[in-house]
C-alpha cells in the first residue's frame, strides 16, 4: 500500500454495455482459445489464466496458439507480479485476438513496470470489449499493431503514456471509453497519446483525455504519417503548463476533429519540426494556441483557438524557418493587455485563409527582425475591440492581405496597421478593408506607418471609422487602384504624412474627411506626398464643413497630379492649404477642385500648378499670402484670385470670379496670357505689385460691373498687350492709390464711363503706349480721365488709339498733374482733349477727330506739335483748339473740318507755329478779350469760301508773322470771308509775313489798339476789301503789303479810324479795286515808299474824308 501511494496513475474507465453480445460473437465464429501455450498466460505457475498476463502471436504451433480467436471470460492482471512483462501482448501478422470479457489491469504494489499494460505489435490485432487499466505506465502501445477498445478507463502513472502508436500501428478508443484520465498532482505529467517513428494512427470516438500535460506528442522519424482522429465530443484536457500538441517529428502530422482544452498555462500546439495538420480541431482555454518554430509546419484547417488569459496570451505564434497556414476557423482571445492573436518571429511564412483572429490587443503581429511574411487571405478577418487595440502589428518582415479580408479595430484609440520599428517591414494589402470604431466618432488609425525602412501598399482597399485613416511618420506608403479612405471625427485626417514619411497614391483611389475639422491629406514635417489620379473629398457628411483637402506644412512637399479634390459647398473648407519651407514645395498638376470656401491658400513655401488644372472656390479660387506660386494653363473660377503676399505667377490661365477675378493688396503678381472676368472690379490692386501681359480682362458687359483693372494702392500696376472689355470703367486709378500705372499695347474697349480713370492724389506716373481705347461711343464716356486730386503725377500718352468715346481725355478741374500726348490718335469723340484743370499739356503727333471739341485747354499750359486736328465738317463742328487763359503754343498744327480752327479766350497766351488751319466755317483763329497775347508764324490759314474769319481778334496782343523771305514761314490765310477781324481794345495786331486769298474781307480791326502789318499779302474778292481799321484803332502801320482786288471791286484799305489814329503805307502795293484808299474820321494818314503803288478802276486812288486832319504822301506815286 505504501507503494500504491507513493507512485501515481492513470485510470481509464469502461462501459460494459456490450458484454451481452460476447457469448453471441463467440458463437458464431466458433473461436477456441486454449488454455495453455501464448495465449494461456500461464507463466508464474500458479494456474489461474485469468491472471496470468496474456501472449499471443497467432502461431497455431505450441500452446495452443490464439490466431483469429476470441479469449472469453474475464482477465485480472496484476503487473506488479510480472516484472518485465507486458499485461496483455499480441504480436504477428496473424494474430486477431478478440478478448470479449473484462480485461482489468492494475499495478498493484506501484513498483517501476515500464512496460505497457497492452502491447500489440508485428502487425497483430487486438479487440478489447472492455478494458480497466489502473496506475500503470503506458496504457496501450501499438507498434505496427491495432488495436480496438470498446469501452472501460485507463489510468496512467505520472511521466506515462496513455497511447502509444509506431510503425503504422492503430488505436482506436471508441465511444464507450469514458474518460482517460492523468494522476490528480502529477509532478512530470501524462502523455495522452504519443506516435513514434514510422507513425500511426489514434482514433478517439466521443472518448476523452483527462489532466494531461501532453495531449499529443508526435516524434521520430519515418516513412509514416502519424493520424489523430477525434470524433463526436473527443476532447483532450491539458493541465496547467502543458501541451495540447507537441511535434517533434520530422514527418508529417494529421489530427482531425476534437478539441484540446487547456487548465492555466497550456499551450495548444508546439511544432518544432515536420508538418503538422489540423483538420477541424479546437483549442480552448489555452494561453497559446499554437507554437510554431524551428522549421516546423502546421496547417490548420477549421476550428478554433480560444484563448482564455486576461494578462495575455497568444494564439498562433511562428518563429526560426517554421510557417503556419490556417484556413478558416477563429482564433479567439480575451482582450489582455499583451494578447496577441498571430506572432510572427521568424524566417518562415503564416497564412490565414477565411480565419478570424479577434478579441486580442494585437490580432497579428511581425516582430522586428523578422523576415517571415504573413499572408491573410480567402476573407480572413482580424477584429480588435480593445481600447488601443492593434489588428495587425508590423515591426519586420511582409505582411500580405489578399482578397476580402478585414480588419477590424474598434478599440476608442484602436490602429488597423501599425508598422513600427528600424526593421525593414512591408505591408501589401489588395483588396479587404480596415474598419474603426463605426459610430462615426471616427478614433484611432486606419494604417499607422512609423517603420523607418518599410513599405505598405494598398491596393483596392477600403479604410473607414477612423479619425486618421492613413499615417505616415516614416518609411514609403504607397495608395493604388480604387481604394477608399474615409477618415471620421471632429479632426478627421483621411492621410496624414509626417516626419520623413513617403506617400505614394496611384489609380482612382479615393481620400475622404468628414468632419468639421477634417484634412484629406496633410502633411508636415518633413515627409513627401505623390498622389496621381483619385479624389480626395472634405466635409463629406452633410451639415459638416471640413477644413482642408490637402495640407501641407513644415517642411513638408507634395505633388498631385490628375486629382480630384471636392467638398461639400460649406462652412470654411480649403482644397489645397501650402505652408512649407521646403525646397521642392508642392505641384499640382492637372488638378480639380470644386465645392469648397477656397480653392488653393498658400502662406509661404513653392507651389507650381500646371496642365488643365481646375480651381474653383467659392469665395476664393487660388490665395497667396506668402510664399511663390506659379501656374501655367488651367482655370481658376468663382471666388478667382487673392494675393496679399508672396509672388504669383500665371502663365495660360483662365481666371473667373463672381465678383472680382484677381484682387492683390499686397506681394509681387505677374499674369502673362490667359484671360480674367468678373462682374465687380475683375481686377482690384490695392497694393503690391502687378504685371499683366498678353492677359483679357472683361466683365459682365451689363452696365452695372465694376472696373477691369482698378488700382487703390500699391507700387507699380503694368500692363503689355491686355485687353479690357465689357466694363463700366477700363482702368480705374483711385484716390488711394500710389505707385506707378504702366499700360503698353493692349486694347479697352466696350467700357461705359472710362477707359483709363485716374484719381489717385498719390500717384506717381500714368504711362499709356500704343494702346487703343474703343467706347460704345458718345454719351459722357472719356477714353483717359483724370480726376481733380491728382496733383505731381506725369501721365503719358504714347502711341494710344483713344475713339468712339465721349471725351479722348480728359483733366478735371483742380488737377496739378502733367499730360504728354505723343504719337495719339483720338477719333470718333466729341471731345478730343478736355483740360479743365492739369499743370501741363503736351501733345506731339498723332490725331484728333471730333465733332464738338478738338482740344480744350483751361488755364494750364498746352503745347501742341505735329498734330492733325479735325472736325466732322457738318458746318457746326465745333472748335479745333479752345483755350481759357493758360499759354497755348501749337507747332506745325493741322486743324480742318471745323467750325473755329482755334478759339483764346480769358487769360493767358496763344503762340501759332507753321501748321494750318482749314475747311473751318467761322473763324480760323479767334483771339478772346482777355487774352494777353496771340502769335501766328508760318500758319496757313485756308477756309472754305463762305468761312467768316481767318483770324478774329477779340483782344490782345495778336502777332501773325510769316518769317523772313522763307515761303514756307509765311503765313496763308486763304478762302474766307474776313482773314481777320479784331476788336483791339488797346492791344497790338501785328501781321507779318501773312498771305491773304480767297476773301471777301481781308484784316478787319476795331476798338483801340493798334495794327502793324509786315510783308504780306491781302487778295480779296467782290466788294470788300483788303484792310479795314475801324473806330478806336489808334495806329495802323503797313509795310510791304500787297493788297489785290478782283475784277477792280472792293477798297483796298478801308481806315475808319478816330481823331487820334495814325494811318502809315509803306512801300504798300493796291490793285485791281475800286478805290484803293478811303479814309474817314480825324486821323493822320501818311503814304510813303518808293514801291507804293495804287492801281484802281471806277473809283479812288486815295479817297480823304474832309475831317482827317492831315493826309501825306512821301516818296510816292
Amino acid at each position: 500500500m505504501r507503494r500504491v501511494l507513493k507512485h501515481h496513475v492513470c485510470f481509464c474507465f469502461l462501459s460494459t454495455a456490450l458484454l451481452a453480445g460476447v457469448s453471441l460473437i463467440a458463437a458464431q465464429e466458433k473461436v477456441y482459445a486454449g488454455s495453455l501455450g501464448n495465449c494461456k498466460g500461464d507463466v508464474d505457475g500458479s494456474g489461474r489464466d485469468d491472471e496470468q498476463p496474456i501472449v499471443c502471436n497467432g502461431s497455431d504451433g505450441l500452446s495452443g496458439g490464439a490466431s483469429d480467436k476470441v479469449l472469453r471470460g474475464d482477465r485480472n492482471i496484476d503487473m506488479s507480479k510480472y516484472p518485465g512483462w507486458p499485461a496483455v501482448e499480441v504480436y504477428g501478422e496473424n494474430a486477431d485476438i478478440t478478448m470479449s470479457g473484462t480485461l482489468r489491469v492494475t499495478n498493484g504494489d506501484g513498483r517501476d513496470n515500464t512496460y505497457p499494460a497492452i502491447k500489440v505489435h508485428g502487425g497483430g490485432v487486438l479487440k478489447l470489449v472492455e478494458a480497466t487499466v489502473t496506475n500503470v505506465h503506458k496504457g496501450i502501445v501499438a507498434d505496427g499493431g491495432f488495436v480496438t477498445v470498446m469501452a472501460g478507463s485507463i489510468k496512467i502513472k505520472d511521466g506515462g503514456v496513455v497511447v502509444e502508436v509506431s510503425k503504422g500501428g492503430r488505436v482506436t478508443l471508441n465511444n464507450r471509453v469514458a474518460v482517460i484520465k492523468g494522476q490528480e498532482g502529477s509532478s512530470t505529467g501524462i502523455t495522452g497519446i504519443e506516435v513514434g517513428d514510422g507513425g500511426g494512427t489514434v482514433e478517439l470516438m466521443d472518448t476523452s483525455f483527462t489532466n494531461v500535460k501532453t495531449g499529443i506528442m508526435i516524434k521520430g522519424a519515418g516513412e509514416g504519417k502519424a493520424n489523430v482522429t477525434m470524433t463526436g465530443k473527443g476532447k483532450i484536457e491539458v493541465g496547467s503548463g502543458g501541451k495540447g500538441i507537441v511535434m517533434q517529428g520530422t514527418g508529417e502530422a494529421e489530427v482531425t476533429g476534437g478539441t484540446i482544452e487547456g487548465s492555466g498555462s497550456v499551450v495548444g500546439a508546439v511544432v518544432s519540426s515536420g508538418t503538422l495538420t489540423l483538420m477541424g480541431t479546437s483549442f480552448t482555454k489555452v494561453t497559446m494556441g499554437a507554437e510554431v518554430k524551428g522549421d516546423g509546419k502546421l496547417k490548420m484547417t477549421g476550428g478554433e483557438i480560444r484563448v482564455t488569459s486576461t494578462n495575455g496570451g497568444t494564439g498562433l505564434s511562428v518563429g526560426g524557418t517554421g510557417s503556419a497556414i490556417m484556413m478558416g476557423g477563429m482564433i479567439v482571445g480575451k482582450g489582455g493587455e499583451t494578447s496577441k492573436g498571430v506572432v510572427m518571429m521568424g524566417e518562415g511564412e503564416v497564412t490565414l485563409m477565411g480565419t478570424t483572429v479577434e478579441s486580442f490587443l494585437t490580432g497579428v503581429e511581425i516582430k522586428s527582425g523578422t523576415s517571415g511574411t504573413v499572408t491573410l487571405t480567402g476573407g480572413s478577418k482580424i477584429v480588435t475591440t480593445v481600447e488601443n487595440g492593434v489588428g495587425v502589428s508590423v515591426a519586420g518582415g511582409t505582411l500580405k492581405i489578399e482578397g476580402s479580408s478585414t480588419i477590424e479595430a474598434k478599440g476608442t484609440h484602436g490602429v488597423g496597421i501599425k508598422v513600427e520599428g528600424t526593421g525593414k517591414a512591408n505591408v501589401n494589402m489588395m483588396g479587404g478593408k480596415i474598419q474603426g470604431h463605426g459610430n462615426e466618432s471616427g478614433q484611432g488609425v486606419g494604417v499607422d506607418m512609423a517603420g523607418e525602412n518599410g513599405t505598405v501598399e494598398l491596393t483596392k482597399v477600403t479604410v473607414s471609422g477612423f479619425e486618421t485613416g492613413v499615417k505616415v511618420t516614416n518609411g514609403t506608403m504607397k495608395i493604388e487602384g480604387s481604394s477608399k479612405i474615409t477618415a471620421t471625427g471632429q479632426k478627421a485626417v483621411g492621410v496624414e504624412v509626417k516626419g520623413t514619411g513617403v506617400l505614394k497614391i496611384n489609380g482612382e483611389s479615393t481620400i475622404t474627411a468628414e468632419g468639421t475639422h477634417g484634412v484629406g491629406i496633410k502633411v508636415e514635417g518633413q515627409g513627401k506626398a505623390e498622389v496621381t489620379g483619385g479624389e480626395i473629398s472634405i466635409g463629406g457628411v452633410f451639415g459638416r464643413g471640413a477644413t482642408m483637402g490637402v495640407s501641407v506644412t513644415g517642411t513638408g512637399e507634395a505633388e498631385l497630379k490628375d486629382v480630384t479634390i471636392k467638398g461639400n459647398g460649406k462652412g470654411t473648407s480649403t482644397g489645397v492649404v501650402v505652408d512649407t519651407l521646403s525646397e521642392e514645395g508642392v505641384k499640382l498638376t492637372d488638378v480639380d477642385i470644386s465645392e469648397v470656401m477656397y480653392g488653393v491658400s498658400v502662406s509661404k513655401g513653392k507651389v507650381m500648378i500646371s496642365g488643365e488644372s481646375k480651381i474653383a472656390g467659392i469665395s476664393t479660387g487660388l490665395s497667396v499670402q506668402g510664399g511663390t506660386v506659379t501656374m501655367t494653363r488651367g482655370t481658376i473660377s468663382e471666388g478667382g484670385v487673392y494675393m496679399s503676399g508672396g509672388t504669383l505667377t500665371l502663365e495660360d490661365v483662365t481666371v473667373s470670379g463672381s465678383s472680382t477675378g484677381v484682387s492683390v493688396t499686397s506681394g509681387k503678381f505677374v499674369m502673362r496670357r490667359g484671360s480674367i472676368k468678373g462682374n465687380g472690379n475683375v481686377v482690384n490692386v490695392t497694393g503690391g505689385d502687378v504685371t499683366l501681359e498678353d492677359v483679357t480682362v472683361s466683365g459682365s458687359g451689363n452696365g452695372n460691373g465694376g472696373t477691369g483693372v482698378y488700382m487703390a494702392g500699391g507700387k507699380s500696376l503694368t500692363m503689355t498687350n491686355v485687353t479690357v472689355s465689357k466694363v463700366t470703367t477700363g482702368v480705374s486709378v483711385s484716390e488711394g492709390a500710389s505707385g506707378t500705372l504702366t499700360v503698353k499695347k493692349g486694347e479697352i474697349k466696350e467700357f461705359k464711363t472710362s477707359g483709363v480713370n485716374v484719381e489717385a492724389a498719390g500717384v506717381e506716373s500714368v504711362s499709356l503706349e500704343g494702346t487703343k481705347i474703343i467706347g460704345k461711343g458718345g454719351g459722357t464716356s472719356k477714353g483717359v480721365s483724370v480726376g481733380s486730386k491728382v496733383k505731381s503725377a506725369e501721365l503719358t500718352l504714347t502711341d494710344v488709339t483713344v475713339s468712339q468715346v465721349g471725351t479722348g481725355v480728359y483733366v478735371k478741374g483742380g488737377a496739378t498733374a502733367s499730360l504728354t500726348l505723343t504719337g495719339v490718335t483720338i477719333e470718333g469723340v466729341e471731345k478730343g482733349v478736355q483740360m479743365l484743370g492739369g499743370k501741363k499739356l503736351t501733345m506731339t503727333g498723332g490725331s484728333i477727330g471730333f465733332t464738338r471739341m478738338g482740344v480744350m485747354v483751361q488755364d494750364g499750359e498746352a503745347k501742341l506739335m505735329n498734330v492733325k486736328i479735325t472736325g466732322s465738317g457738318n458746318g457746326t463742328s465745333g472748335t479745333g483748339v479752345y483755350a481759357t487763359g493758360g499759354e497755348v503754343t501749337l507747332t506745325d498744327v493741322t486743324i480742318s473740318q471745323v467750325g473755329t480752327g482755334v478759339m483764346m479766350s480769358g487769360g493767358g497766351t496763344l503762340m501759332m507755329t507753321k501748321g494750318e488751319i482749314k475747311g473751318f466755317t467761322t473763324e480760323g483763329v479767334s483771339v478772346g478779350i482777355s487774352v494777353t497775347r496771340a502769335e501766328l508764324t508760318g500758319t496757313r490759314i485756308t477756309g472754305t469760301g463762305a468761312s467768316e474769319y481767318g483770324v478774329y481778334v477779340g483782344g490782345g496782343d495778336v502777332a501773325v508773322r510769316g518769317g523772313s523771305s522763307d515761303q514756307e514761314m509765311h503765313v496763308e490765310i486763304h478762302a474766307m470771308r474776313e482773314a481777320l477781324r479784331g476788336a483791339l481794345r488797346e492791344r497790338t495786331v501785328r501781321l507779318e509775313g501773312v498771305q491773304i486769298s480767297g476773301v471777301q474781307k481781308g484784316v478787319h480791326v476795331t476798338g483801340g489798339g493798334t495794327l502793324t502789318m509786315n510783308q504780306g499779302s491781302i487778295e480779296f474778292k467782290g466788294n470788300g476789301y483788303g484792310v479795314y481799321v475801324g473806330k478806336g484803332v489808334t495806329k495802323a502801320d503797313l509795310t510791304n503789303v500787297t493788297v489785290t482786288g478782283k475784277d477792280n471791286k472792293g477798297v483796298g484799305v478801308y481806315a475808319m479810324g478816330g481823331r487820334t489814329m495814325v494811318m502809315t503805307l509803306t512801300d504798300v502795293k493796291i490793285s485791281e479795286v475800286t478805290t484803293g484808299l478811303y479814309m474817314m474820321g480825324k486821323g493822320e494818314l501818311t503814304v510813303s515808299g518808293n514801291s507804293t503803288t495804287i492801281n484802281f478802276a471806277g473809283g479812288y486812288g486815295v479817297y480823304v474824308g474832309d475831317k482827317v486832319k492831315s493826309a501825306t504822301n512821301e516818296d510816292g506815286d
